[in-house]
């Protein structure tokens, strides 16, 4: 990262970072192989403004691309397959935000973002498979095709101290996504309530979409629809409690409800797969709704600076709806705990032991 400072009210900086993954499967009597391979490349120019001593700005040009490809087949006698899979990924755009104090109280926040998205997509690929259990079954998929779209949206929030224990923050952000020929409105609202130094309560709720992307096309399972853009309601409420001891106590607890998901491809049985599509236990999943919510507690203390240690638990239940029956998400884990130590050597060295455990 590079940054300058052009005078005491502008600062411009540049980003660039880059990523390569290679994994190559390679078996010694040439029947099975596979190499699986991305590359991506993102470059960020920015400019912070001080307008008054009450406004700013912040503005972003960027642009990225993601190349991914797999290549590979296999000869067994019970199972084959040949695949060539290429995919092109690439975006830029701009975004502005803007933060204006006009009196102790306020803080108002607007701003506003374009991005321009294009995917190409190169897939071949089929399989063949004979169980002595299963039988005798194969199919395949052939798709050379291109999408792209733009993403315009655009914020406004205020933050208003009601009291000296409360502020509220409310919130309106608007989204168009041109491939969809769809948009969405999502209105936020956050209260913190701090009756003492040492306590704080805040409760946030809002809706938030997550459309499917240009890039994000099951082509393997043929599936081109983008379907309606997902969205989530969700609801936190959150304690925070400081000790005299420094010991610091967070509970949270979140609701999460999605609706209009798409049709998401599994693996009944296999997660970390290199060709997920070719498997016997791939399911395609009809989720009309999804449903999370959960409580986490943590404490963490700090020793006198080298010291600290952090302990947390959380409850959750991730579920969806199929079919008019809720059945357990993949990732659902009802209990998880971790713990960790830490050892700081002042800005030299640091030494952690940590322990976690999930259901």
């Amino acid at each position: 990262r590079i940054q300058h400072v052009i005078n005491a009210n502008h600062a411009l900086s540049f980003s660039f970072l880059t990523g390569y993954d290679d994994f190559v499967l390679d078996d010694a009597d040439n029947e099975e192989f596979l190499d699986s391979e991305e590359k991506s490349r993102y470059l960020w120019l920015g400019l912070q403004s001080t307008w008054a001593n009450n406004l700013t700005s912040h503005t972003m040009i960027y642009d990225a691309t993601v190349q991914r490809d797999r290549n590979g087949y296999d000869r067994d006698e019970s199972f084959q397959f040949e695949l060539k899979d290429h995919t092109d990924y690439a975006y830029s755009g701009i975004k502005q935000d803007w933060e204006y104090n006009p009196t102790g109280r306020h803080l108002l926040k607007a701003g506003w973002s374009w991005r321009t998205h294009t995917a190409d997509y190169d897939y071949d690929g089929s399989f063949h498979e004979d169980y002595p259990l299963l039988g005798v079954f194969g199919d395949g998929a052939v798709h050379k095709i291109s999408r792209d779209g733009d993403t315009w949206s655009a914020y406004l929030s205020d933050r208003y101290q009601l009291m000296d224990s409360l502020t509220a923050e409310l919130g309106i952000r608007y989204d168009k996504w041109t491939w969809l020929d769809d948009s969405g409105l999502s209105p936020r609202l956050v209260l913190r309530y701090t009756p003492m130094r040492q306590l704080s309560l805040q409760l946030a709720g809002g809706r938030f979409y997550q459309p499917k992307g240009v890039q994000d096309l099951a082509v393997a399972d043929n599936d081109l629809n983008f379907g309606k853009p997902a969205y989530a309601d969700r609801l936190n409420f959150s304690v925070s409690y400081r000790f005299s001891s420094g010991l610091d106590l967070r509970l949270e607890a979140y609701d999460k409800r999605m609706k209009d998901l798409s049709t998401r491809y599994e693996n009944f049985y296999g997660t970390l797969l290199a060709t997920p599509e070719f498997e016997p236990d791939r399911i395609a999943l009809n989720v009309s709704e999804a449903h999370s919510y959960g409580v986490e507690v943590v404490l963490q203390q700090d020793y006198g600076g080298r010291i600290s240690q952090l302990f947390h638990y959380s409850r959750a239940v991730a579920k969806d709806l199929v079919d008019g029956v809720w059945i357990p998400r993949r990732w659902d884990q009802r209990h998880t705990a971790g713990w960790n130590l830490n050892y700081r050597k002042q800005n030299q060295w640091n030494l952690s032991l940590a322990y976690s455990y999930h259901s």
